[in-house]
């Protein structure tokens, strides 16, 4: 069982495999600078999803 702050998270749809192709998504920098997937289009990128 997943949690967070001790409460149970569900997640839903399916888990990436290694080489899938992930959907954009946005992230806020230290800082606050809003960074997406397609700003790194061209280079190789690592996820770590934890």
């Amino acid at each position: 069982m997943t949690t967070f702050l001790g409460n149970p998270v569900t997640f839903t749809g399916s888990q990436l495999q290694v080489g899938d192709t992930a959907h954009d998504f946005s992230l806020t920098t230290p800082n606050l600078e809003k960074k997406s997937l397609a700003d790194f289009a061209g280079k190789k990128k690592v996820l770590s999803v934890i």
